[in-house]
């Protein structure tokens, strides 16, 4: 029963430590790599974060809207003074527009 156990674990660890793509935080990048790039807000989930014992937030925007390929991105933030249709500022980076992070207001 505890081999079990230990594989259920390990099995479980194993699929939530992978990730396809960790663009890591905004110091990590040189500044003037970034773009501004304006962004739309189309959707946004409050909800109790267990995890951080505090009221959390899932913003779902895109941007690169002057294009055909839009980029569709999932922020988690506790910033509830954006609402869904607003414009807001993405600073997006001129080498990979997958690694962006949310700016302001636009």
């Amino acid at each position: 029963m505890k081999s079990i156990l230990y594989l259920f674990m390990i099995l479980l660890f194993s699929c939530s430590a992978r990730k396809d793509f960790e663009k890591g935080e905004f110091e990590d990048y040189s500044f003037n790599k970034f773009n501004r790039e304006k962004g739309i807000v189309y959707q946004t989930d409050t909800y109790f974060s267990w995890k951080h014992l505090e009221k959390s937030r899932d913003i779902y925007y895109m941007y690169n809207l002057d294009s055909d390929t839009l980029y569709d991105i999932v922020e988690n933030s506790t910033l509830f003074g954006i609402h869904e249709g607003d414009a807001i500022e993405i600073m997006v980076h001129e080498d990979d527009k997958r690694i962006n992070f949310y700016n302001g207001r636009w």
